[in-house]
């Protein structure tokens, strides 16, 4: 279709109204005599829960899993990333490795000592 130059171009367009500034139309007043239809609003959904409420949890993971955040040396994070990668491991298989053999030095010192690991909870 060629472009008539005594055409404005937002005259043809259906989302101008002719209130904008540049209309050569005047905007479009309803008829008074036209019935206006009445929607019943749409029934209000349940609001879903919370995010907190629903832990994000890995399919294939076992239920003995927990997430969590630490905050960790950055030299270390790499070498951990590193080791991780060098042996096509999964980062948190690594840790949890670490962790326990890591933990179980320290138990053992503590139980060498005669002392008694204090639980958290």
């Amino acid at each position: 279709m060629a472009f008539k130059f005594d055409e404005n171009p937002l005259d043809r367009n259906p989302l101008f109204t002719g209130t904008q500034q540049g209309s050569t139309k005047p905007a479009k007043q309803p008829d008074a005599k036209q019935k206006k239809t009445v929607t019943k609003p749409e029934p209000k959904k349940a609001k879903a829960q919370p995010a907190a409420a629903v832990p994000a949890i890995d399919k294939n993971d076992p239920e003995n899993y927990q997430r969590a955040t630490f905050i960790v040396r950055k030299d270390l994070l790499d070498l951990l990333k590193d080791y991780a990668y060098t042996e096509r491991r999964e980062i948190k298989d690594v840790i949890n490795e670490i962790l326990e053999k890591g933990l179980g030095d320290v138990l053992k010192a503590y139980q060498k000592d005669g002392r008694e690991m204090l639980s958290h909870r």
